[in-house]
């Protein structure tokens, strides 16, 4: 009997255990990738708005959401999709002038929950003249332990002769716009200082008659733990 008792109680006790360890063990964490085409979105002459077709996927989400903001004031964050991977979602209302920012967010909590990416889309006026993109990679970018910063390598192009890349950011942290390239391409130029709670945003700017030119291009940066 003596013996009996002995090994129910091991027996609790290992159980016990094995609880105690699942509930320390880290939780997978999600992961994601968005991106859209074409970007930016050309509007042809005479015609309010083109279409791009956003693509995400995900690994480890049980449930997220797609949202879309136009970066003009006054305009409010709508929900875009919610399914959890998408080849084509078509967004069929860019307008010339206006860029949006798609957010990949984790709802496997039946909240919201971490961003797991962005995409910035730009809509530009087709007038035969010059075009630009930017993109950001990885972005969000991952804040390591024991950091308060991480990296993303910004890339751009333009057709025009020159053209430059401004960065301003708004947050705990944030700065006016200020220069942060130039060259009518750029390949991983590194933004080292890119830290949590704070959005940055990189603009691609025509610069082919000397002078500041039009917009042609720009996306936003976060971060993530």
């Amino acid at each position: 009997m003596a013996l009996m008792t002995i090994n129910g109680m091991q027996h609790r006790f290992l159980l016990a255990c094995l609880a105690f360890a699942g509930a320390m063990a880290p939780a997978w964490a999600a992961t994601g990738t968005i991106s859209a085409n074409p970007n930016p979105c050309v509007v042809p002459p005479g015609v309010p708005h083109c279409v791009t077709n956003v693509t995400w996927a995900t690994d480890g989400a049980r449930g997220v959401r797609v949202y879309a903001r136009a970066q003009k004031e006054g305009a409010p964050e709508r929900e875009f999709a919610k399914e959890p991977s998408c080849a084509q979602c078509v967004a069929d209302w860019i307008e010339p002038g206006t860029t949006y920012v798609f957010t990949l967010v984790d709802f496997s909590e039946g909240r919201r929950g971490a961003i797991l990416a962005n995409v910035t889309v730009t809509g530009v006026a087709g007038q035969g003249g010059i075009s630009g993109a930017i993109r950001a990679e990885p972005n969000p970018c991952r804040i390591e332990p024991g950091r308060d910063h991480c990296t993303a390598h910004i890339t751009w192009s333009s057709t025009g002769a020159d053209a430059r890349v401004f960065v301003r950011s708004e947050g705990p942290k944030g700065f006016a716009e200020k220069e942060f390239g130039r060259g009518r391409t750029g390949d991983r130029v590194e933004a080292n200082w890119i830290e949590e709670r704070t959005r940055y945003f990189f603009t691609l700017v025509d610069f082919s008659t000397g002078g500041r030119g039009q917009r042609l291009a720009s996306v936003e940066v976060t971060a993530i733990r």
